[in-house]
């Protein structure tokens, strides 16, 4: 049965290895590069079983990778490759498949075993990154991580991030010599991601489902806490604020920042480092004025 899976112009750029503006030209001078099938006027999609054909015939097609063959495979079995990246990390993850899912990745699959399954995962997760970030949501960046790092002296620590989205502060401290990682998020696709990206690491590595209200690791005391918190103001005012991490104060309805500097120093043995990346205003804004004060008073800012 023919796919129906489409691309963009953008993807069809990937494909061949080309910038966008190629593929406007390859549109405007061959009368038989393929017509739209979907999409809108701006952003026209096309069959991608058909763009295929048509980059093979004229010899536009270069070699592809592995992480090549693995979208390809992907598209021509998901009516959403994209939003199935994370089904696609939980099924290669997995040690025991359903015969459903065994039919329905058999080519992705195939592709991930000639790869390697960590190699797979890897391409998976920064797949996962750069559609994220096309559609707005960027994640901390190699050399913020690497730096946050270094400050931080991760080298044979026990490294917590309480916030950790996909998986990239993790993944940094490993490379930067931590003894053991352990992350959690809300979001169950960042913790598939965020595992996926931790695979085969060489230290224990654990990522699971939690937040502030749900904390995943309430008797942790690590030696360094890393975080890039969520941006937003909400979290969790009404619910949480009898909490007894909030050694400093309760933080403002609006101020969830300085609740995430507290559930770090909270879970941080005595002595150790948190590293928090936060935006500019947490330094700032009138509401959070008591629990700044009451931070430098009792030393818990340094460096």
């Amino acid at each position: 049965m023919e796919s129906g899976a489409e691309v963009t112009a953008v993807e069809i750029a990937r494909l061949a290895g080309v910038g966008r503006a190629a593929v406007s030209n390859w549109r405007r001078r061959f009368a038989d590069f393929p017509q739209p099938t979907g999409g809108t006027a701006a952003s026209p999609a096309f069959r991608l079983s058909d763009v295929e054909a048509w980059l093979i015939a004229h010899d536009r097609l270069p070699e592809p990778t592995g992480a090549d063959r693995l979208w390809r495979a992907l598209r021509h079995g998901s009516a959403d490759p994209d939003g199935d990246l994370p089904v696609l990390a939980r099924v290669l993850l997995s040690s025991w498949r359903t015969p459903a899912e065994a039919r329905r990745h058999a080519a992705v699959l195939a592709v991930a075993d000639e790869m390697g399954v960590g190699t797979a995962l890897a391409a998976v997760a920064d797949r996962y990154a750069e559609v994220r970030a096309r559609r707005g949501v960027v994640a901390t960046s190699a050399q913020v991580a690497a730096l946050m790092c270094e400050l931080a002296q991760v080298a044979g620590q026990t490294v917590l991030d309480p916030a950790c989205r996909s998986g990239v502060l993790l993944a940094a401290a490993v490379a930067h010599g931590a003894a053991v990682v352990a992350g959690q998020d809300p979001d169950a696709d960042h913790v598939t991601i965020a595992q996926a990206r931790l695979h085969g690491a060489a230290v224990p590595a654990e990522v699971r489902a939690g937040g502030l209200g749900a904390d995943a690791y309430p008797e942790l005391r690590a030696d360094v806490v890393l975080c890039d918190p969520p941006g937003g103001g909400r979290w969790g005012h009404d619910e949480l604020g009898e909490d007894p991490r909030w050694a400093y104060g309760v933080p403002p309805r609006g101020e969830g920042e300085l609740a995430w500097v507290q559930h770090a120093l909270a879970r941080l043995r005595p002595g150790g480092t948190a590293v928090l990346l936060l935006p500019p205003g947490v330094a700032q804004r009138p509401a959070g004025r008591r629990i700044r004060r009451e931070l430098l008073r009792q030393g818990r800012c340094g460096r």
